[in-house]
């Protein structure tokens, strides 16, 4: 019996580490790419600008837009998150449904 409590306890707590890891890394990555996305229009728009193919009003009004989706897409992250915390609990249910009745 003591083997066994720890044995789920053990896998519990790797779940919740795997988890946390999860959260941990999400955020970062997502400032990251969205810096690199904002960086890289703000750059490629001002080349346009001086080349005169586009007007600043256009650019700025892509740029906009660009900001304007980067919340949904971090929400889209932590959705993940989420689910990956409801499957532990489902795993562990199943877990102690396939149990032997002793």
């Amino acid at each position: 019996m003591r083997n066994r409590m720890y044995k789920a306890v053990s896998d519990v707590e790797n779940r919740a580490n795997n988890i946390a890891t999860l959260e941990a890394a999400t955020s970062p990555v997502m400032e990251t790419l969205a810096g690199l996305a904002i960086a890289g229009a703000i750059f490629v728009s001002g080349f346009l600008v001086l080349q005169g193919g586009q007007m600043p009003g256009n650019i700025m009004a892509f740029i906009g837009a660009l900001l304007f989706a980067y919340e949904p897409a971090k929400r889209l992250a932590r959705v993940r998150i989420s689910l990956e915390s409801g499957i532990v609990g489902v795993r562990m249910m199943f877990e102690l449904a396939d149990q032997p009745l002793t």
